[in-house]
Formats: structure tokens, sequence, C-alpha cells
């Protein structure tokens, strides 16, 4: 039987706000603020699955074995204005 790895589940929530403000005719400016990862929590991207064994005694050799070594990003703000003409 085959040993499988799965990793933990992928979790991302994003709120994004948009205010129009009519100028002159048809111009508008648009105030735009995204936000990416809202409940900043960790997602776990990479963990570290290559095991290697001593031949000789059969012990794991690999000290980073098992250690999770990325994760995805943190929460990320952005603004900006567009300008619509």
């Amino acid at each position: 039987r085959a040993w499988k790895f799965t990793m933990p589940g992928f979790r991302n929530h994003d709120l994004s706000f948009f205010k129009d403000f009519k100028l002159k005719g048809t111009q508008t400016l648009q105030y735009r603020w995204e936000i990416y990862n809202l409940l900043n929590g960790v997602s776990f991207q990479t963990v570290n699955t290559a095991a290697t064994f001593n031949p000789t005694t059969g012990a794991q050799t690999n000290p980073n074995f098992g250690k999770v070594t990325a994760s995805r990003n943190e929460r990320r703000m952005q603004m900006s204005l567009r300008y619509i003409f």
C-alpha cells in the first residue's frame, strides 16, 4: 500500500469596495479598495516530503522531513483611483 501525504485545506477570502463619484458629463472617478486574504489565515503551501534513510541503520537522515517550507501570502490591501471618461 502506498503512503499518501495530504496537505491541509486552502482558505481564501477576498473583499472589494468600489465607490463612483460622478464628475462633469460622462466623466467618473472611481475609488477602489481591495483586500486579499481578509481573515489573514495561514495556508501552508509546501511541506518537505523527501525522506532519506541511512542504508546501514535504516534511520531517517533528512532533518527537514515533514516541516513546512513555505506558506501563501499574508493579508494584502490595495487602493486605487480610476478615471473614466
